[in-house]
Parts: structure tokens; sequence; C-alpha cells
């Protein structure tokens, strides 16, 4: 499958020139002239990778990262910032930014990053926290062809988990929040943080169906655990596990 590319810039001469240059390298390439526009697009195509000016009109880069950042199935896709300022660098630093290009710049520096950017190294190793064991046996049956190479390894075991992390060293946690009461899932996370193995380990949070349930019912109790968690050190909430977001986690993170 051909990785997607979204490019946001107000400059549609540009965008052109980028485009064709990106898409003769193979990659699948859209294209947005403001921030509104490219968060439509992101939340209906869900790129691999986007990259995006500062300045534009109607909705600017920064306002466009935060609101991306803000909605929870488009949150976790790297961004590329075109900045010309050392201090909007700074800021966007901050914020998680994946990586940035210097203006002017040309298009081949573009495509270097975005080349540097899917060859490096994807997670190899993935182990997922979760209390629903056999939904996850039947979507990993449908899955296997991306699950080549990759060493996938469960647990329901609450008491057990951080112990398990550590031995395994994943390059990707996959932890259901709504699977941990005594310790809460906060105190899960930041205890895989305390671990030396685990302080780089990427860790996406889940929901099951049962907390999307009591979501519905009116609870605050999961979107709070959520928060406690990203506040502890986890990477990114990626909503409930099911076949449509184990494919996107297998081809966004791993080989």
């Amino acid at each position: 499958m051909s990785k997607r590319i979204l490019l946001v810039d107000d400059e549609k001469e540009i965008v052109h020139m980028m485009r064709k240059k990106i898409q003769a390298a193979g990659y699948e390439v859209s294209t947005a002239y403001n921030g509104k526009e490219a968060l439509d697009i992101s939340t209906q195509q869900h790129p691999h990778l986007i990259f995006t000016d500062v300045v534009m009109p109607i909705m600017d880069g920064l306002a466009f990262f935060h609101e991306l950042k803000n909605r929870q199935n488009i949150s976790h896709i790297p961004v590329i910032v075109a900045t010309a300022h050392g201090s909007t660098e700074e800021t966007f630093r901050e914020l998680g930014v994946h990586d940035f290009v210097l203006k002017p710049f040309h298009s081949d520096a573009l495509l270097n990053k975005i080349n540097s950017f899917f060859s490096d190294k994807r997670a190899v190793k993935v182990l997922l926290a979760t209390k629903m064991i056999f939904l996850m046996k039947s979507i990993i049956s449908e899955s296997l062809e991306l699950m080549q190479n990759i060493d996938f390894q469960m647990s329901n075991s609450s008491a057990t988990i951080v112990q398990e992390a550590s031995v395994l060293k994943p390059d990707l946690l996959l932890l259901d929040v709504d699977m941990f009461i005594v310790p809460s899932a906060d105190e899960i996370v930041n205890e895989l943080r305390q671990s030396p193995q685990l302080k780089d380990t990427t860790i996406l949070l889940t929901r099951s169906m049962l907390g999307d349930l009591a979501a519905l019912a009116g609870s605050r109790h999961s979107a709070k655990s959520i928060d406690d968690c990203l506040g502890k050190g986890a990477s990114h909430f990626i909503g409930s596990l099911n076949k449509a977001s184990f494919v996107t986690v297998l081809q966004e993170y791993c080989r």
C-alpha cells in the first residue's frame, strides 16, 4: 500500500510543484490550502504523514496542529512543519512536531525528509494489554499479512503487565485503559515510564467496548483516565481497538 502524504500550504504553485515531485517518488498525495481543509482531509483519509506551512488564511499551521492533536482519531499522525523562524520551531517542537523544513526550501529537501521518515526503523516488537483477548485473536487472524516479521504478544494480566513489558522491551505497547482498576491505568503508565527499558517505548492507549458503552451512558471516568495517562507519559489515545484501527496501527507504526 502506498504511503499517503497530505501537503498543506496556501501557495498553490508551491503545492503543485511539491505534489508532482512527491507523487513521482511513489507516494499518494493530497493537498489542502489552509488548516481547516487539512483537518477535513485528515479525518477522511488518515494520511500517514502531514507537511504543513505555518502562515495560512482561515486556519494557520499552529491552530491546525492544535486541532489535530485534540482529535483522538487523528492525533497520532506525524507532522513536518515548514518554518523560517527559530522561535516558531521551538514552539512546535515543544508541542510534539515530528520534524521541520527550514524555509525557503527546495522540493528535494522535503522529499528527503519524507523518505527518511518512512525508512526509519519501525516497531518490530508489539505488546497488547487487553481483556478482550478473544476479540483480538479474531482481528489478528484477519490481519496476518500485515503482521509478518512482527513479534506480537498479548497479555490480559493487569498485575504483571509492567514486568512483562520490561522483559519483552516492546517497540510499541497497546494499553487498554479499561482493564485497569487497581492500580489505575495512569499508575501503570507511570510505572512503565519509570522502567529504563521502556522510557522510549511508544505507548498507545485504547478503550474497550465496555469503556465505549460507559462513555455513551455519560460516564466521564474513561475520559479522565485517558487524560491522566497522557499526563504520565502515554504517547497517544487511538480510540477503540477494532479491525480498522488495528490495521492503521500496523501500517503507521510497524514495518
